[in-house]
């Protein structure tokens, strides 16, 4: 697959789950385009490899390989409902844990329904 076929079809993807779940625009990793502020971002190399890195401040602190786009929406998803849940406990002193079940299990069902 083309390198802007790639760009484009896993930006979709993370838009159209991004929209049922309402994640911030904050939240929704950037490709090829590194931060130094522990936020994941997307990489894609010349061989087509897709890479979700975690930098913070010059030091790589995840490199994680995606075996494909399911996986790699999977590893997107998992944190940003984690930090959607962590900042919404920050704000209403609710439990983390019980958010980030309901976010992973919404997670799921949207993500089930976009892929038949």
């Amino acid at each position: 697959m083309e390198l802007n076929n790639l760009y484009y079809r896993i930006k979709n993807e993370i838009n159209i789950l991004s929209s049922k779940i309402n994640v911030p625009t904050e939240l929704i990793p950037e490709i090829n385009v590194s931060n130094e502020y522990a936020s994941q971002f997307i990489e894609i190399d010349i061989n087509n490899i897709v890479y979700l890195v975690i930098k913070e401040r010059g030091n790589e602190i995840e490199r994680l390989i995606p075996k494909d786009l399911n996986q790699l929406l999977f590893f997107v998803f998992k944190n940003i409902t984690f930090t959607m849940a962590k900042n919404f406990e920050g704000k209403s002193n609710s439990p983390v844990i019980l958010l980030c079940f309901c976010f992973n299990m919404l997670f799921q069902k949207s993500f089930q329904s976009s892929s038949h």
